[in-house]
């Protein structure tokens, strides 16, 4: 239903992202994997909320400077969870609209420190001589404006 992907590049073998992906998963999540194919690990969440129950799935790839992990954490929702926002926007209309965009916005908050505490673990589990992760996407804005890299434009009451 609802799932987001991030990914980082770490300068290290596959093999040695592949050990160290259970545990930090572990502490982050608090979630055990299981291993489903080499370098595939997936696991449930034991606790929901509001009906949610979060699903990861990580992947070990081999990337162009070293290796990469893959991380998705998906939504499950609970059918009793889909009857009851069913029947409270039935029974009490604007009620019903709001519950589930709380739910969302609480599941998606968790997952963004979900994904942050990740991160941090699989840096720690590599070891102290292991580079910071590297995210992978698109490259970054350069320009200046709410969403660019660059530097903010000049401030026109500064120095009158």
């Amino acid at each position: 239903m609802y799932e987001a992907t991030e990914a980082r590049q770490f300068p290290v073998p596959p093999e040695a992202l592949a050990r160290a992906v259970p545990a930090a998963a572990f502490h982050a999540f608090g979630v055990s994997l299981t291993p489903t194919s080499p370098g595939l690990f997936v696991g449930r969440g034991a606790k929901n909320s509001w009906g949610i129950t979060p699903t990861i799935q990580l992947r070990v790839v081999q990337g162009p400077q070293g290796s990469a992990v893959e991380a998705l954490v998906g939504a499950d929702v609970e059918p009793l969870f889909l009857a009851l926002a069913v029947v409270i926007t039935l029974a009490v209309f604007p009620l019903g609209l709001v519950v589930p965009f709380l739910a969302m916005h609480d599941f998606d908050t968790k997952r963004k420190v979900v994904f942050f505490n990740f991160w941090g673990h699989m840096a720690q589990a590599l070891g102290p001589g292991a580079a910071p992760p590297v995210p992978l996407g698109p490259p970054a804005a350069t320009g200046p404006g709410p969403y660019g890299g660059g530097a903010p434009p000049p401030n026109p009451y500064v120095g009158r």
